[in-house]
């Protein structure tokens, strides 16, 4: 076996080769988190209804949330949801919605999400709170919406507080 390297020196190859390997496994892992963003579900499905309204939610865009209900919905609960939209705090910055489960039967789904919310960026500031909202939605006229929901705007104009 021959070498084309002076006698009593190391060849560099297998450093390099070994550095561009390290190089390219750290550029694959930034820009698999970097490019991380809200899952966005699919247009048409009741995943996207809810995510939609969600979103409407952190927006404070309560047209938007208003659109993602039956007509029955709206007439029962719409006045509620704009008073809250007037008082809701605004910010996506300590707010975290995950899918945790949905059910499609025919023209029916039944979701549920959980919520987290924080008033601090400090992972250790305990003001945090979490809760689950369930989500009642039907097919009409090829659209799913949201017909009936255990989310705090829902809840509070059954009870005749909105």
């Amino acid at each position: 076996m021959t070498s084309d390297n002076p006698p009593g020196t190391v060849s560099r190859l297998p450093l390099v080769i070994g550095g561009g390997i390290v190089v390219a496994i750290v550029m694959l892992a930034v820009a698999l988190l970097v490019g991380r963003g809200p899952k966005v579900y699919e247009p048409g499905t009741p995943e996207a209804t809810i995510q939609n309204f969600v979103q409407a939610e952190l927006d404070g865009d309560t047209e938007a949330m208003l659109e993602t209900l039956t007509e029955r919905l709206r007439n029962e609960c719409g006045d509620s949801i704009e008073q809250w939209g007037d008082w809701w705090p605004r910010s996506n910055d300590g707010t975290r919605v995950e899918l945790e489960q949905i059910e499609i039967s025919g023209d029916e789904a039944h979701g549920v999400v959980l919520i987290r919310r924080s008033n601090s960026a400090d992972p250790f500031d305990n003001s945090s709170w979490d809760n689950k909202a369930k989500f009642d939605l039907v097919k009409l006229d090829g659209d799913w919406l949201i017909d009936d929901s255990s989310w705090v705007y829902f809840e509070d104009c059954k009870r005749g507080l909105g």
